[in-house]
């Protein structure tokens, strides 16, 4: 001990040990108190040590023997900077979380019910960064008489509005009509009368039955033809690791803001028990930098695979029931690009 230099600091165990430890200061006797902690570093690092805390602005106070007075008003100065600290810590934290949920544009679905959507996706309080609003927005819209929402963060709040479904209305006189474009192939007339046949084209929108005495009931069904065009280009980019990390460590739930000289990075986090004088849990965050790369598409040779891919999330959207027929495809080079235009033939029940 008579070689060691002992300080008290501001910072945390983990903040001590990532500012020491990456220049190659050892620390020993760690001991974490509520107002920082004390450390030791060997006599020869001591100086290397004071530039350190002095350039990170961290508080501290060099500990000894014949120090004991200096020690009380240095601890009692440190006080103050700590409260100082953690009640910025505190606003800075509140600042970054949801505590609250605000919804407008209902009227049909109760605030309750939308709230408890939301509340299934996000816990409160929350941190911002945590929250993905487009779950949130997908969870609100699974609510039966919702069509659309938007979803935002501003402040402390979350802001949902919501588009809700017209209420279903009965066409007028008692008519059926055709909600597709289509070649009509079958008509099963309950009540009314019929206007239109097998064989027929008719618009969406377009009176297939009309009432008479009574009213206008049937089934009509017809061909349907689904279109839908998508874009793939000759080349993307995509981002490679360059073989460049830098790892830091930390505790606590929330990592420390990235300082580092990577533009563009990719993270991996692990928890790691730092053998120190006394062993604690802590988090190790591994930076790799990455860098983008233009990639070439080959469309020739996965074109089967990028057509089926397409037509599998082009069949996940068809309107059900309904009975395939066929489908097919059509491809044009257009400014360096690849266009798919993508073709389903259905059959389906087009009345409403």
């Amino acid at each position: 001990m008579k070689n060691r230099q002992t300080f008290f600091s501001d910072g945390t165990a983990s903040q001590i040990s990532n500012l020491m430890m990456p220049v190659g200061i050892k620390i020993f006797d760690v001991r974490e108190r509520e107002d920082g902690c004390v450390f030791s570093v060997n006599g020869k690092d001591a100086g290397s040590a004071k530039k350190i805390l002095e350039g990170k602005r961290k508080s501290f106070v060099p500990i000894g023997p014949d120090r004991s007075g200096i020690l009380k008003r240095a601890v009692k100065r440190v006080g103050v900077w700590v409260g100082l600290i953690v009640f910025t810590a505190v606003a800075v934290a509140f600042s970054e979380c949801v505590t609250k949920i605000s919804v407008s544009g209902n009227e049909e679905v109760t605030t309750e019910e939308i709230k408890e959507a939301v509340l299934q996706e996000i816990d409160l309080p929350s941190i911002k960064s945590v929250v993905d609003t487009e779950r949130v927005k997908k969870k609100v819209c699974e609510i039966e008489m919702i069509s659309d929402a938007s979803v935002e963060i501003d402040g402390n709040t979350v802001f949902v509005n919501v588009l809700e479904r017209l209420p279903q209305v009965k066409t007028p006189e008692g008519e059926v009509k055709s909600l597709y474009d289509a070649l009509v192939t079958k008509i099963v007339l309950y009540e009314g009368e019929c206007k239109t046949r097998v064989g027929d084209t008719v618009r969406a929108g377009d009176v297939l039955i009309t009432k008479t005495d009574g009213n206008a009931q049937g089934d009509v069904y017809g061909r349907v033809w689904i279109h839908e065009q998508t874009v793939v280009p000759f080349s993307r980019i995509v981002l490679r690791r360059t073989g460049r990390e830098q790892t830091i460590f930390f505790t606590g739930d929330k990592a420390p803001e990235y300082r580092g000289e990577f533009r563009l990075y990719e993270t991996e986090t692990e928890e790691v028990l730092l053998r120190l004088a006394v062993p604690f849990k802590a988090k190790k965050i591994t930076y790799h930098e990455v860098e983008e790369k233009e990639e070439t598409i080959d469309f020739e040779e996965r074109k089967e695979e990028i057509v089926q891919e397409k037509f599998d999330a082009m069949e996940k959207a068809l309107p059900r029931p309904y009975e395939k027929l066929k489908n097919w495809f059509f491809i044009k080079t257009v400014d360096k690009m690849n266009v798919l235009d993508l073709y389903y033939e259905i059959e389906i029940k087009i009345s409403e």
